[in-house]
């Protein structure tokens, strides 16, 4: 992952788009998919919730697209 933040941002939203908008995904299908993308998938599934493109429930079992951001991000 790269040390700059402009950086990370955009790995980040181009990974996001991996993910559904309306889906829940548990732990396990989201760590599927980033691990697709990037053998670190801790780190990744841990940026994308710090940053609020990925939500997670309060029992930390499910995960869904942050459709705000989302949005925003997909039309570029």
């Amino acid at each position: 992952m790269p040390s700059k933040e402009k950086r990370k941002v955009i790995i980040l939203l181009e990974l996001i788009k991996k993910f559904e908008e309306g889906n829940f995904y548990s732990e396990k299908e989201v760590n599927k998919i980033i691990k697709s993308f990037y053998g670190d998938f801790a780190i990744l599934r841990r940026y994308l919730v710090d940053y609020h493109l990925l939500e997670i429930s309060e029992d930390c079992t499910m995960y869904w697209v942050n459709k705000e951001l989302a949005s925003e991000n997909y039309a570029k």
